[in-house]
């Protein structure tokens, strides 16, 4: 789908604002689901396919959910391939990896 640069003006402040409102539920009360963050990362990176750090944070929600961590490290390896230089990529993909116990690969993400 072709976007017009108006139209890709709206999708990005709407991306982020579904970013800033994952972070928020996250950072909300102890009752917040994690679900409710995790719908707006997912809705963020449909937004913007492009935005690094709603895969760093909807890995990290999918860790804490627990049984998702097969799905958090592709979220984490995608970050770090859309920018190879973010260092917030590099650490999320290198903590998933070390959790893991492939420590090599985890070595290589944070260098």
């Amino acid at each position: 789908m072709l976007h017009r640069p108006a139209q890709i003006g709206v999708d990005h402040q709407r991306a982020v604002a579904h970013l800033g409102e994952g972070r928020r539920q996250i950072g909300g009360d102890e009752g917040t689901p994690a679900a409710r963050a995790e719908t707006h990362y997912r809705r963020a990176i449909e937004l913007m396919p492009g935005m690094v750090n709603a895969y760093n944070h909807l890995a990290t929600v999918l860790v804490k959910e627990g049984g998702k961590g097969d799905d958090a490290l592709a979220l984490a390896q995608n970050a770090a391939k859309l920018d190879a230089k973010n260092p917030e990529a590099q650490v999320v993909l290198g903590d998933l990896l070390r959790g893991r116990g492939e420590f090599d690969p985890a070595i290589a993400a944070y260098n």
